[in-house]
């Protein structure tokens, strides 16, 4: 159908036109035809589409060409603001990737175990020294293993001279961060009782290998001596400025001495309890030479030569007494050693009947030091209990008995 305005265009002037032809020409003279000249000019005005009128199609109503402006703008405004949007996201991911480098993993690497990735991982370098990835720990990673045989054909000496932080997830073969290496100048991380209260400066030199225990070897810069601490106190430690080169010599001229001590080899606790014997007897075989060279002394009058004639020289003086044993080494009792002398609470607060006081106190402190404690000799004895009460679970196990009878 037609537009309004189209339709009123072009059938009201024929309805008009038709009576001024009538008055002025009177009839027509073909009724019929003319009907059907009508009839023609009627069907071709409802056939033609409302395009095809000619000149009689009126323009469209005004509210329609605001509408589309409307809509243009409204389009126009909706690009730019996702211009904009988009330009912002741009710029905030260019400025997140410029502060964490992503790292894609890779399917082949990932689909390796953990140790294997790791041992994938390029060799760390400090200037022209190589450190290659050896051992896997739960909390470090160990690099440039060395293995030394012992003088006394048994022991083997194991240290690591490289360690670094296990990373919490390797996903690429990137270079391992956090590294420590030798002659590090580091201050030991420090708990809030006990001996590792104390926060120290000092120069890492290596870690050995203890049966399932790694000890950190360091020089204390305040007594200029070697000593051996958990490594837990190193990992992860505060680093510092570098020492000096004269301090650096010294560090590895101690560091070479307490080596040798160390590749003379582990002593067991039997062959400990027999060098304290030994050493006993050899004490108690002097004290009574010389308690027999004195009553000798005694018994014989000075001044006077029997058989001899004068001027002869008198006796000979006694031979000085043999110099003192050296002191027994201390007590080393391996971890099944411990557990199976204190299975309980109990049996680190009493003695055995067969055991003298002294011999009850040197296998607390052996048990220390075969759980991780270095000098258990320069601590407390009820120091010592606590500490390998804790180390062999033995207080968790009383707490929890102590809940138990309370509820």
């Amino acid at each position: 159908m037609a537009p309004r305005g189209a339709r009123g265009a072009v059938s009201e002037p024929s309805d008009e036109a038709a009576p001024a032809a009538v008055t002025a020409n009177g009839p027509p003279s073909d009724p019929e035809g003319a009907a059907k000249d009508s009839s023609g000019d009627v069907a071709a005005t409802v056939e033609k589409p409302p395009g095809a009128l000619g000149e009689s199609k009126g323009p469209e109503p005004d509210g329609g060409a605001a509408e589309a402006e409307g809509a243009a703008e409204a389009n126009n405004t909706e690009n730019k603001a996702d211009e904009k949007a988009g330009a912002v996201l741009d710029q905030l991911r260019d400025e997140a990737d410029k502060r964490v480098n992503t790292v894609h993993a890779e399917p082949t690497f990932t689909s390796k175990t953990l140790l294997e990735r790791f041992k994938a991982s390029p060799a760390l370098k400090k200037g022209t020294d190589t450190f290659r990835f050896e051992k896997l720990l739960p909390t470090a990673l160990l690099y440039a293993r060395e293995a030394h045989k012992c003088s006394d054909g048994i022991s083997e000496f194991v240290t690591f001279s490289t360690f670094a932080p296990r990373p919490a997830s390797y996903e690429a073969p990137d270079e391992i961060e956090g590294a420590v290496y030798p002659f590090t100048h580091l201050t030991l991380n420090t708990r809030s009782y006990g001996a590792a209260g104390e926060a120290k400066d000092v120069v890492y030199c290596t870690l050995y290998e203890s049966g399932s225990t790694f000890t950190a070897v360091v020089f204390d810069t305040e007594t200029s001596s070697i000593t051996e601490h958990l490594m837990w106190r190193v990992l992860g430690a505060a680093p510092l400025e570098d020492v000096a080169e004269s301090v650096q010599l010294v560090v590895l001229r101690k560091y070479i001495e307490w080596h040798g001590e160390k590749l003379k080899g582990f002593t067991s606790a039997q062959d400990a309890r027999a060098a304290r014997a030994a050493a006993s007897a050899a004490s108690a075989a002097s004290a009574a030479s010389a308690a027999a060279a004195a009553a000798a002394a005694d018994a014989k009058p000075a001044g006077k030569v029997s058989g001899k004639k004068a001027g002869d020289a008198a006796d000979p003086p006694p031979p000085p007494p043999p110099p003192p044993p050296k002191p027994a080494l201390p007590l080393k009792m391996s971890k099944v050693e411990v557990r199976a002398r204190f299975p309980s609470k109990t049996s680190m607060e009493s003695r055995k009947k067969t055991e003298t006081k002294d011999e009850f106190h040197d296998k607390i402190r052996a048990g220390c030091r075969a759980f991780g404690s270095r000098k258990p000799e320069s601590l407390q004895l009820s120091e010592c209990r606590e500490f390998l009460l804790g180390a062999l679970g033995l207080l968790v196990q009383d707490e929890e008995d102590e809940e138990e009878e309370e509820k």
